[in-house]
């Protein structure tokens, strides 16, 4: 198996998947070499918008003061931007695979499990809330919710946005 480029018969460069196999004529012993030829242009281009986008997202992830969360449906968090320790002092791998509840302030639970069955019914949100830091201590996040879906429109996630407004709460107080 290899790619490659050929020219096609207009003269344009194009990428291909080449097979090639050994084969053996049993009635004569002879070999013979059995091969195919595939055009891959388009899944090189869409596999270079792929890698370009992906690219365009982690950089704005990784340059916002937001602290940028992706999630299953149930919760997990499967990315979190690496600012996470800054905002809330985990690292990244450490709330990877963990349920976000663990770290919402008791009181705060109930609303956020309504919110979260809206968002399952596929509303966005913004829902304020007190998330347990590292050091114990609660910061109050607002938080925009939103579902993800892929090229085919399928609901695949939830990706999460929060913005530290503890002292803003201070403020207006």
């Amino acid at each position: 198996v290899l790619e490659g480029k050929l020219i096609n018969n207009k003269g344009k460069k194009i990428s291909v998947l080449l097979l090639l196999s050994l084969q053996i004529d049993y009635k004569d012993n002879s070999q013979f070499i059995l091969g195919s030829i595939t055009d891959i242009n388009d899944l090189i281009s869409l596999r270079k918008e792929l890698e370009i986008s992906e690219e365009k997202y982690r950089f704005i992830a990784e340059n916002t003061s937001d602290l940028v969360v992706q999630h299953q449906f149930n919760g997990i968090v499967k990315y979190i931007s690496n600012n996470c320790d800054r905002i809330t002092g985990y690292s990244a791998e450490e709330l990877l695979d963990k349920d976000p509840y663990q770290f919402i302030h008791p009181d705060d639970i109930q609303e956020i499990v309504t919110k979260h069955n809206n968002i399952l019914n596929l509303r966005n949100e913004v829902i304020t809330f007190r998330f347990l830091k590292k050091n114990q201590e609660y910061v109050w996040f607002e938080t925009s919710v939103k579902i993800i879906r892929d090229s085919a429109d399928y609901v695949i996630g939830i990706q999460t946005s929060s913005r530290d407004i503890t002292q803003r709460l201070k403020y207006q107080e």
